[in-house]
């Protein structure tokens, strides 16, 4: 039996990225994307390289993740949450109807007005990625 592909993987530890199939490419080709940042993560959302309600969710909550990972500071403060609000709007504008999209966000976004650290915030973000995992279906 040949090794399971999920449409889409996270890859390492906190450091790591989010690996995609491009379904795009589909069924010709087997394309992977490689996501390092929000901006990629949108813009693979948004031209329609990640396709299904509860992928597009889980693949944003990994992008909130990417999108503030790198802050260096670990308190809530003004300016970070400036940031992740940011974050939070470019993600949401990819497909501002849909609700999986939405609901994965604004799950994040609880965490952060729970006044946690960022820092936290942002770890806890791929924690709230894989429950969904189970709840949906297991072909990522």
């Amino acid at each position: 039996m040949g090794k399971m592909i999920f449409t889409l993987e996270w890859i390492g530890n906190q450091g790591g990225y989010l690996k995609l199939v491009d379904q795009t490419k589909l069924p010709h080709k087997l394309v992977y994307l490689k996501c390092t940042t929000v901006e990629q993560v949108a813009s693979a959302i948004k031209t329609l390289a990640v396709r299904g309600a509860p992928a597009i969710g889980v693949a944003a909550a990994f992008g909130a993740y990417l999108g503030v990972r790198n802050d260096r500071c670990t308190q809530m403060n003004t300016e970070l949450r400036k940031r992740f609000v940011k974050v939070y709007q470019m993600l949401l504008s990819t497909r501002p109807t849909a609700v999986n999209l939405r609901w994965a966000l604004d799950r994040i976004n609880k965490v952060v007005k729970q006044q946690l650290s960022l820092r936290a915030t942002a770890k806890q973000s791929i924690m709230k990625c894989h429950p969904e995992r189970s709840e949906g279906s297991r072909n990522w």
